[in-house]
């Protein structure tokens, strides 16, 4: 009988591939509290563009890197394969340019402890891989600064100083600098030769 008119035009778009492997993720500054990375994309123009990256983190256990025996490259394989419940993450939007250069700072971390971090893009096709783990442990915060400062027992050749210490049971004072000049000096010479710097290594009663 023959063939019928065609249907109304359908248009469809299809779907991008999923993004890339994020590469060179990297620490950029590390802080007590606080870990910034840096990464790049390298995606393919209308194949596979990112939409928004997703950063992962969570805190490594002392118990972990004692029952890893091949060490923290292990450790950092194992990870590729966890479940994301006990994973903190955070999505960082992409511009629209194709590929490209992000960071991503982490807060409110906990001092002198180890974490793991994770990249992945993510877009209307998926998501796609996570990076290699990095691990990178946060810095100590620097001491209260001492209190009740004096000197006593003066003579002409020496006097004894001494302070009350920050208490911090966490991250204790490891070393004392104490700087001194004559009272003549000018104050705006350079610090390095106005003033004499004495470290004492071995923390005692707060006393020089």
């Amino acid at each position: 009988a023959g063939l019928s008119d065609p249907s109304a035009q359908c248009d469809v778009v299809t779907q991008p591939l999923p993004p890339p492997l994020p590469t060179s993720v990297a620490v950029e500054r590390i802080e007590p509290n606080a870990l910034h990375f840096q990464w790049s994309m390298r995606d393919e123009a209308e194949m596979n563009v990112t939409a928004v990256c997703e950063v992962s983190w969570r805190e490594v256990t002392q118990e972990e890197l004692d029952a890893c025996a091949g060490g923290t490259a292990k450790l950092a394989r194992n990870m590729e394969q966890e479940d994301r419940e006990t994973w903190s993450s955070k999505e960082i939007p992409c511009g629209e340019e194709i590929g490209g250069d992000y960071s991503c700072s982490i807060i409110g971390l906990m001092p002198d402890t180890l974490y793991a971090v994770q990249v992945r893009g993510k877009n209307g096709g998926g998501d796609g891989p996570w990076s290699p783990a990095v691990l990178q442990k946060t810095t100590v915060p620097p001491p209260q600064q001492p209190s009740t400062f004096y000197s006593s027992d003066t003579t002409s050749a020496s006097t004894t100083l001494s302070w009350d210490q920050p208490l911090d049971d966490a991250c204790p004072v490891t070393a004392y600098q104490v700087r001194c000049t004559s009272s003549g000096s000018e104050l705006d010479q350079d610090p390095d030769t106005l003033w004499q710097t004495i470290t004492a290594m071995e923390v005692g009663e707060g006393r020089l």
